[in-house]
């Protein structure tokens, strides 16, 4: 990265995201003005149940999936797996989906074969609720259907695109399902405020449809996020879009609550648990029964089942296990055999102990929860007084949040014993010691001397502490200078 701008990969990833973003307005406009057509596109409704929020706030492949913008915003890869589970027994799982990569991803979607009597409401729980009946009066065993995306997707931190291809394996005819193109596009403009867009066009029939989301986090944290997003089919055909609010928690990190609704009566219910760098989450689904048709009872609620997900590296902080586990169990080991200086050479200067490297592993010592303090080594340890009085500093903050200073020396000088006598234990070698003769301020005056030579010299001072001719100009200490001494 280059200081004062963006690097050459920032402004690359850039340029890719302006590329999809005018792909995806172009995408939405063929979306939004083309006549209605036949049905050959996932509803937005059935395809979303995965996710905990909207596209735009929820990163990795469950989100790209929808908006493939969202394989540009993962900073590291990662693989997300999860599981439809009806719930009536344990052979009730319907579907699954998996996806991985960052930048560039791939991402699948698979749906078991079912059979299903129309003429038993119970059984029509096992499909979705747009399906058509080719037999109304018996039953129908559908096919099992496999979809996969690969998707591209960049940006630069505030603005992201992407696009990718989705195809469709045998049976899609049955699923009424077409391979079809998405575009997406998602700006973040400031750490409150998430903003996306995306489209689906199927070539094949001319289905299209548009999916606008955003999601507000009122303290600039995933702390809360409230979040919404509406559907539009091609056509501007309003009255078969659908809008969906909810909200999501995450009162400590690594769990996390969520729940979302839509205005066709489908709820959605989540909550999640992330240890360290992997993620699980469980996702009920319910929806009217009236609309459902699966039980002749009208009225009430049914649950359609459940979408259990795994995430590898999500995109929130998870639970430390290793940090709560090991909480001020460790200690960081430092051996200051060396020399203490401000900056060290490149070349031939391998003993040097640059300041700012040794305070930064006091400073990483004091903020790690694992680490309970430091041990230092100290022998053959030498610098000046400055840095002597720098590394004491450090050690004092690190002691005062509380973690501990163990110190082991050979000799000790009155330099060192300075350092060393801020550990809580200190170690000296048997064989070692400690020398401490005093302190002591000199300064040698030269004004006799110059007029044996037959040499003046002529002071002008300016200010009252500025004694650095005096060796010239004086036989003693001026009061001025005296004063400053006693006060070091």
């Amino acid at each position: 990265m280059r200081r004062g701008g963006r690097s050459s990969g920032a402004d690359r990833a850039l340029v890719y995201a302006h590329v999809f973003t005018i792909g995806a307005a172009l995408a939405l406009a063929l979306t939004l003005l083309a006549p209605r057509a036949e049905a050959g596109l996932e509803p937005y409704d059935e395809a979303i149940d995965p996710l905990a929020t909207t596209p735009s706030t929820d990163d990795g492949t469950f989100g790209a999936w929808h908006n493939p913008a969202q394989w540009g915003v993962p900073e590291q890869g990662g693989f997300d797996f999860a599981i439809f589970d009806r719930g009536t027994n344990p052979s009730d799982i319907l579907a699954w989906q998996a996806g991985f990569g960052r930048g560039v991803g791939f991402a699948v979607r698979h749906r078991d074969r079912v059979t299903v009597d129309w003429a038993t409401p119970a059984s029509l729980r096992s499909i979705p609720y747009y399906l058509p009946s080719p037999s109304p009066n018996g039953a129908y065993a559908y096919p099992s259907l496999t979809e996969y995306q690969i998707g591209f997707g960049g940006g630069d931190g505030r603005h992201f695109g992407g696009f990718a291809y989705h195809f469709t394996g045998p049976g899609k005819a049955a699923w009424r399902r077409s391979n079809y193109l998405s575009f997406g596009d998602i700006a973040r403009p400031s750490r409150r405020l998430s903003i996306g867009a995306s489209s689906r066009w199927a070539p094949s029939n001319g289905d299209a449809d548009a999916v606008f989301d955003v999601g507000l986090r009122p303290d600039g944290t995933s702390r809360i996020t409230l979040f919404g997003d509406l559907t539009v089919p091609n056509g501007f055909d309003f009255d078969q879009s659908t809008l969906g609010l909810g909200a999501s928690i995450r009162p400590i990190d690594g769990v996390e609550v969520s729940a979302r609704w839509r205005d066709n009566d489908r709820i959605q219910v989540s909550a999640g648990l992330t240890l360290a760098r992997f993620g699980a989450r469980a996702t009920s689904v319910y929806r009217d029964q009236d609309q459902t048709a699966t039980s002749p009872a009208p009225g009430g609620r049914h649950r359609l089942g459940t979408w259990y997900a795994f995430r590898g590296s999500p995109p929130n902080r998870g639970i430390d296990v290793e940090r709560r586990a090991m909480r001020n169990r460790r200690y960081l080991a430092m051996d200051l055999h060396g020399r203490g200086v401000y900056q060290s050479y490149r070349w031939f200067d391998d003993d040097a102990k640059p300041l700012r490297d040794l305070t930064e592993q006091i400073r990483f010592a004091k903020e790690d929860p694992t680490v309970g303090g430091v041990a230092i080594r100290l022998s053959g340890f030498r610098a000046n007084a400055a840095v002597y009085w720098e590394l004491r500093e450090s050690l004092l903050a690190l002691k005062r949040s509380g973690k501990k200073v163990l110190i082991a020396a050979d000799r000790l000088d009155q330099r060192s014993y300075y350092l060393a006598c801020v550990a809580d234990h200190l170690v000296l070698d048997p064989l070692g010691g400690l020398m401490m003769p005093g302190v002591q301020a000199t300064r040698t005056y030269m004004k006799d001397l110059l007029a044996k030579l037959g040499l003046g010299f002529d002071e002008w001072r300016f200010y009252k502490y500025k004694s650095a001719l005096e060796t010239f100009s004086r036989t003693s200490f001026s009061d001025a200078d005296r004063e400053q001494f006693d006060a070091l």
